[in-house]
């Protein structure tokens, strides 16, 4: 009974044999980055609505902080000289 669809080979075109495989890929693909983009969407949200919580902990003094801190000053300070 089966004789007719075990004999003829698969055939090329926009049957399964072309489409089968991209759309493998793609589910794949979805089934991979689904949970990467609810992670990174949770976290958009929540440091939306929450905020930062950078404020209860101090930062540390560190040399960088010290220098850019004196250079803000200093450009305020030109700034100032200038505007008068």
């Amino acid at each position: 009974i089966y004789y007719r669809f075990n004999v003829a080979p698969v055939g090329k075109g926009p049957g399964v044999g072309f489409w089968a495989p991209m759309w493998r890929v793609w589910l794949f693909f979805l089934r991979g980055i689904v949970p990467l983009l609810e992670r990174w969407l949770g976290n958009l949200l929540a440091r939306h609505f929450e905020g930062r919580d950078s404020r209860g902990l101090a930062k540390t003094v560190t040399k960088q902080r010290v220098e850019s801190h004196y250079d803000l000053e200093l450009r305020a300070s030109v700034m100032h000289d200038i505007m008068e």
